[in-house]
C-alpha cells in the first residue's frame, strides 16, 4: 500500500473518538469511531448515490498519529491524523480497488 507521506500537523488532536465524513463520486462514507488507548472500533455507512446504505463494522490500532483499521471482509484503512480534524489514507476495497480520501471530523 502506498500512502502520500503528508507531515501531521504539530499539536494535532490525539483522539480520533467522534463522527468522520468523506464524499466521492456520489457516495457519502460516514465513521463512527470509539478510541481507547491504541485500539479504535466502530461503524462505518456508505450511503450511495441511489440511496442504499451498506454497514460496516471494523476495528483497528491508532499509534504515533497512524490509523490502521480493517473489515472483516478483506477492507483496509491505512492513514495518518494530519489535524484534528482530518485523516488522509488508503482505503483498499477486498476487491483491491484504492481509494485515496481524506476524512473530515463532523
Amino acid at each position: 500500500m502506498i500512502l502520500a507521506a503528508t507531515p501531521r500537523v504539530a499539536g494535532a488532536e490525539e483522539n480520533l473518538s467522534g463522527e468522520w465524513e468523506y464524499t466521492f463520486l456520489g457516495y457519502r462514507l460516514e465513521a463512527h469511531v470509539e478510541h481507547r488507548g491504541e485500539s479504535i472500533q466502530g461503524v462505518a455507512y456508505l450511503h450511495s448515490p441511489m440511496g442504499t446504505k451498506d454497514t460496516y463494522h471494523f476495528t483497528g490500532t491508532f499509534h504515533q498519529g497512524e490509523v490502521v483499521a480493517s473489515h472483516h471482509s478483506g477492507h483496509t484503512f491505512r492513514g495518518q491524523l494530519i489535524s484534528a480534524d482530518e485523516v488522509m489514507g488508503v482505503l483498499v476495497t477486498a476487491r483491491g480497488e484504492r481509494w485515496t480520501l481524506t476524512a473530515r471530523r463532523r
